[in-house]
């Protein structure tokens, strides 16, 4: 991990800018490279519209002049290993990257290491005086994690770590399942609440989503919480199977 107090001081924040961080946790497993319809029926490898995603995800944030410059963003990919692909970094210095799929799925250690960043984002942040808002987790998985399974120490563990971590509103975590390859009823054991299935070829549209939710986190009054609840239901009214 990369020593983040000389990087907060080097972006040059504004002390009066409230931050919102994002973490988002891209499946890149093998399942990645089957070829779906997309949303206008042309099939295509499902890394390929994932990376079309996210270029399309920086256009509509960018777009967002009011908001912008309050979000900072990291990226973890999860396939054979999980890799932190992206520290941390202000999103006017964000570059949509090129991912290629292979391996396993190790969602539950993928998950793990969001934690982890986030832990050391929020320790940046009271050591420089920034005030955030709460930090918001994207897992995006077209399959089931090889990792673990339910009613493993490393399952109940990480459960009990997402419900104690939503309690207290140290994060909101979002898993968003994509296809019929994915098996959103066991997703939903590990996160009853905010699981939500996608019909496959969702790319695009998802992260036009999450623009937009990132969006309504971003814009609350200080000292408030977003209804992350509602966005979730919103979610699921536009896109779920």
């Amino acid at each position: 991990m990369t020593e983040e107090g000389d990087i907060l001081e080097a972006e040059a924040i504004e002390a009066t800018e409230e931050r919102t961080p994002n973490v988002l946790v891209l499946d890149t497993s093998n399942s990645m490279q089957k070829a779906v319809p997309d949303s206008s029926g042309e099939r295509r490898p499902r890394i390929e519209q994932l990376n079309r995603g996210l270029e399309i995800f920086q256009d509509e944030v960018s777009s967002m002049v009011d908001v912008k410059d309050q979000i900072d963003l990291s990226l973890v990919t999860f396939g054979g290993g999980v890799e932190v692909y992206q520290e941390f970094k202000p999103f006017s210095e964000w570059e949509p990257p090129t991912l290629t799929e292979g391996g396993k799925t190790p969602l539950g250690e993928a998950i793990r290491e969001a934690f982890e960043l986030i832990s050391e984002r929020k320790d940046r942040y009271k050591e420089s005086g920034l005030p955030y808002n709460r930090p918001l987790i994207w897992v995006l998985t077209d399959g089931a994690p090889t990792d673990m399974k339910p009613g493993d120490d490393k399952w109940e563990n990480l459960r009990e770590d997402i419900e104690v971590g939503e309690e207290h509103q140290h994060f909101a975590l979002f898993i968003m399942t994509i296809g019929e390859d994915a098996d959103t009823e066991l997703m939903q054991q590990l996160h009853p609440e905010r699981t939500i299935a996608l019909k496959d070829g969702m790319f695009e549209e998802y992260f036009e989503f999450l623009s937009n939710s990132i969006k309504q986190a971003s814009s609350t009054e200080k000292g408030e919480d977003p209804d992350m609840s509602e966005t979730a239901q919103d979610f699921k009214d536009m896109f779920q199977l």
